[in-house]
């Protein structure tokens, strides 16, 4: 019977442990790609690596929660939409004058 009791007891605080909500990190605004085409480099440097090449009206998250988000006009991001799919999930860096930010009303 106690053994029955323990086992109650972890099936319990394992339900409830799994129903706590997990810290998860913000993203913060979307951006759109405003121009035909722009690239996400490895550094916010324009000698810096391409890691790929964003199209106009792709979607990125710019992710305000990491430090910095923004240096010499470019602005860090995960990409959330874009045409070319395995781009999808990636960070990198974007310059920030071709991702137009719609403002909250």
């Amino acid at each position: 019977m106690v053994k029955n009791y323990k086992l109650y007891l972890l099936v319990v605080l394992v339900g409830f442990l799994t129903t706590i909500p997990v810290a998860t990190t913000w993203a913060g605004p979307a951006g759109i790609v405003s121009v035909d085409q722009v690239n996400l480099r490895t550094e916010p440097d324009q000698d810096s690596a391409v890691i790929g090449v964003l199209y106009k009206k792709d979607v990125v998250e710019i992710l305000m929660d990491r430090k910095p988000y923004i240096m010499n006009n470019f602005v860090r991001v995960r990409v959330s939409r874009a045409a070319d799919a395995s781009l999808v999930n990636m960070e990198g860096w974007v310059f920030k004058k071709y991702l137009y930010v719609p403002q909250a009303d």
